[in-house]
């Protein structure tokens, strides 16, 4: 155990694996248990917590926004650990001109200056904790850089999150061409067949037609959906995974009139105007119209063990939405013998039970 974060300097304990060979195993101890806000502040009061930027813009919209209230919510507890009034710095893709700002050039303007607002008003109610912007910091003060890349559990300041976001106007024109026709939608369903699930979730589990936690095949998808007889069913992923490519006969598109010949099936891709428009958009960008098409659905059919689908899930439950289900609902009981699966339960079964804020 490292007694004192790496970005301060060198503490009066040295780390705990230095210490594996001392004789004493009580010196170790009490090493390990001195005062963290103690040895943190010692001699040093802090002014500010700086968190530093987090964003990626090719990859992973709902982990980049909970990345959001991680930074925010351990900063707030870290400052209020030291006893002290230190203020906590807006992160910077928060903060004016931010990625996720409103009226800058970010990519993923999805929060205004009256979310931050609201943000901050929480913060000091919630946890007493002071947030400004950087421009606020005097040049001269102390800060404290906190490098914190985990999604830690944030707490109701996640109702803040998808309470607060919105639809970039820089999005409006994508949004009419690939969705104005279905929205509000009757069913959204968020496909986990992309390439990167099978290079990484998938790599060390085999891919089944049984209810596996992770990897299913469109055709077993579609079947989970199956009880929707004529209900018009948008769904949305990315780049299929190469075995699910168009023309080898186990795409979406091709198995779903097999499994589902009443059912109205849309993707955003087969409108000639919205690839023209999704062309022009990032990872996130693109991301995001799909996750607000989500939010505004009859039915989400998602799968918990994709952080988007999370993100919609939890969302949607905060707005009253409870018409949540997972295409792949887990149950031991089904598994024989073998190794293999009986048939799973179908998806009116399996309403979504995780995520709850």
């Amino acid at each position: 155990m490292v007694c004192m974060p790496h970005y301060l300097p060198q503490p009066p304990c040295r780390p705990a694996r230095l210490l594996q060979h001392q004789r004493s195993y009580a010196l170790l101890q009490r090493r390990r248990s001195c005062s963290y806000a103690r040895r943190l502040f010692s001699n040093r009061p802090p002014r500010f917590f700086v968190e530093k930027r987090f964003y990626y813009s090719s990859c992973c919209l709902n982990n980049n926004l909970r990345k959001v209230t991680s930074k925010v919510f351990s900063a707030c507890e870290a400052a209020a650990a030291t006893k002290k009034s230190a203020a906590v710095v807006l992160p910077p893709d928060l903060d004016v001109g931010g990625h996720l700002r409103m009226g800058g050039t970010g990519e993923l303007t999805v929060f205004d200056d009256e979310s931050i607002k609201v943000l901050k008003q929480h913060a000091r109610d919630q946890w007493k904790c002071r947030i400004i912007d950087a421009a606020e910091v005097p040049k001269a003060a102390e800060r404290i850089n906190r490098k914190h890349e985990n999604m830690a559990p944030a707490g109701d300041i996640e109702q803040w999150l998808y309470r607060q976001m919105k639809l970039p106007a820089a999005l409006s024109r994508a949004w009419e061409a690939c969705y104005s026709a279905v929205s509000p939608p009757e069913i959204v369903l968020h496909a986990r067949v992309e390439q990167d699930w099978y290079e990484h979730p998938c790599h060390s589990s085999k891919w089944t037609e049984g209810p596996s936690l992770f990897c299913h095949t469109p055709k077993f998808i579609a079947r989970q959906i199956s009880r929707y007889r004529n209900a018009s069913v948008v769904l949305i992923h990315g780049d299929l995974a190469t075995r699910y490519k168009e023309g080898s006969g186990e795409s979406p598109r091709e198995v779903w009139p097999q499994v589902n010949p009443g059912q109205k099936l849309h993707y955003k891709k087969w409108i000639p105007e919205c690839s023209t428009e999704l062309s022009k958009l990032k990872y996130n960008q693109a991301a995001f119209l799909d996750f607000w098409l989500a939010l505004q659905a009859k039915v989400f059919v998602g799968n918990p063990t994709s952080s988007f689908s999370e993100g919609v899930y939890k969302a949607r439950k905060l707005v009253g939405k409870e018409e949540n289900y997972d295409y792949n609902c887990k149950d031991e009981g089904l598994r024989l013998q073998d190794g293999t699966f009986e048939e799973t339960k179908l998806v009116d079964e399996c309403r979504n039970g995780k995520g709850q804020v």
